[in-house]
């Protein structure tokens, strides 16, 4: 069932929680070096779409989820954009933004395909 908040909308806070998976997963990687965090970073993401009915809600926690994941690991390609690529900040910003959502796209699927799978199989 979907948390509601106290005006009868659904919650956001479920997808928000969901989306820090892709938070964790970062924190995972070597500049943080948080190695045990990749063991348990997409447990959230994966309980929220087992457990939230909306199609929708679940394809926004998984892209979002992909968003903070690809822009905390792919940050570097923005400088590389601007120092060795010839584009300026603001290119250099967009095309990496273009990437970051681009590649959010397959969590915020995976997301919504997989909790569709999820209820079918019930």
């Amino acid at each position: 069932m979907a948390d509601r908040s106290q005006d009868g909308s659904p919650s956001l806070v479920p997808v928000y929680l969901a989306a820090g998976s892709g938070g964790l997963l970062a924190l995972s990687f070597p500049k943080f070096n948080l190695l045990p965090l990749g063991m348990v970073a997409l447990l959230p993401l994966l309980i929220f779409i087992a457990r939230e009915p909306s199609g929708w809600r679940r394809f926004l926690g998984g892209l979002l989820a992909g968003a903070l994941f690809f822009a905390a690991t792919c940050y570097w390609l923005y400088l590389v954009q601007v120092q060795y690529g010839g584009l300026n900040a603001l290119q250099a910003a967009g095309v990496l933004l273009l990437l970051v959502v681009f590649m959010a796209l397959y969590w915020g699927l995976f997301g919504w395909l997989g909790g569709k799978c999820w209820q079918d199989r019930k």
